[in-house]
């Protein structure tokens, strides 16, 4: 079941329990709906959650536009992770997220979980795998790509 219809469900009183995701979650347990028990970064530490793609044509006629935008990347996600871990910017990061989450509601925005991105921004490839298995043996997605062959780090090592 897809994260928002389980959150649907879940609210509705018609599940237990759902893998559901933000800003569901903390509506659902805002308003009493739910109570969080474990985040997917404790549940599956590692699982790949954030993956940048870049077209064929990017990699190979604008590589400095990719260095740079994997640059931009990595500053965003060391920002992140310090706001995340200082409780005075916890809150205000939350507040800034909600407007792009569609979250109006002043009880669920203190309620928003933060997800540990690694400070590296290197693709878990073992969990990627592990994802495309998932699809593929439940008809989400009709061949595997190659994801070996896919992954270049050449764009991060420079952008580093």
């Amino acid at each position: 079941m897809p994260p928002d219809d389980a959150a649907r469900a879940l609210g509705e009183s018609q599940l237990d329990a759902a893998y559901a995701v933000d800003p569901d979650v903390a509506t659902l347990v805002a308003h009493g709906r739910a109570t969080r028990w474990i985040g997917v970064d404790e549940l599956d530490p590692g699982q790949e959650l954030a993956v940048l793609l870049f077209s064929p044509n990017l990699s190979a006629h604008r590589p400095t536009v990719a260095v740079r935008l994997l640059a931009a990347y990595l500053r965003a996600v060391r920002e992140y992770r310090v706001a995340a871990a200082d409780p005075d910017t916890r809150a205000s990061l939350r507040r800034e997220l909600a407007p792009s989450l569609d979250l109006d509601d002043p009880l669920a925005v203190p309620r928003l979980s933060f997800i540990g991105y690694p400070s590296d921004a290197a693709p878990n490839l073992a969990s990627l795998v592990a994802t495309q298995e998932h699809y593929l043996r439940n008809g989400f997605q009709r061949k595997p790509a190659n994801l070996a062959r896919a992954t270049d780090l050449s764009f991060l090592a420079a952008a580093q």
